[in-house]
C-alpha cells in the first residue's frame, strides 16, 4: 500500500475504532493500476478513500478524517444509530467534530467555538453517560432497574 496513505490513515482508523459504534471492514484494492483503500459496510456497500497529493502530511490526515467521517455519519444512519462521529464532548448529541489542520497539526475541533477537542488520532475513548442519579444509562441498567421494582 502507499506509505503516505498508510501513514495518513492510520491515526484516522484508531480514532474510528476507539469512538465509532460502527466499524469498517477495511481494504486495499488496486483499481486501474493504483491502490486504493476501501471501508466497506456490513451490507457490502463501500467508500474509496483518496489520497490528497500535493499536500503535507496534517493535510492530508485531515482530508482522510473528513472522508472517512462521511463514511461514518452514513454507516450510522444506516444502522439507526445517531449519526453523529466523532461527537463534540462540549455539545454532545448535536454535532460532529469538524477535522482541520491548525498550527501545522492535524485536529479535531468543535464547529461551533473553534476549540482543539484533540489530535486526530488522539480521541479518548468515550465514559459511559450518567444519569442525574449516578447511574450508568444503557439497556441493560434500564432492565435492571426495571427488574429491581418488580
Amino acid at each position: 500500500m502507499n506509505e503516505e496513505l498508510t501513514t495518513a490513515l492510520k491515526p484516522v482508523l484508531r480514532d474510528l475504532s476507539a469512538t465509532c459504534a460502527v466499524q469498517p471492514k477495511v481494504t486495499e484494492e488496486v483499481y486501474h493500476g493504483e491502490e486504493h483503500i476501501v471501508l466497506y459496510e456490513r451490507d457490502g456497500s463501500g467508500t474509496g478513500i483518496g489520497l490528497w497529493l500535493g499536500r503535507n502530511h496534517a493535510e492530508r490526515i485531515a482530508h482522510i478524517a473528513d472522508q472517512i467521517q462521511d463514511w461514518a455519519v452514513e454507516a450510522l444512519c444506516a444502522a439507526l444509530k445517531p449519526a453523529v462521529w466523532p461527537e463534540c464532548p462540549t455539545h454532545p448529541d448535536s454535532h460532529p467534530l469538524q477535522p482541520e489542520v491548525k498550527g501545522g497539526i492535524a485536529v479535531w475541533s468543535c464547529p461551533h467555538t473553534r476549540q482543539t477537542v484533540s489530535l486526530i488520532g488522539e480521541l479518548p475513548r468515550p465514559r459511559p453517560r450518567v444519569e442525574s442519579e449516578g447511574r450508568e444509562r444503557g439497556p441493560r441498567r434500564k432492565r435492571e432497574r426495571r427488574r429491581a421494582r418488580e
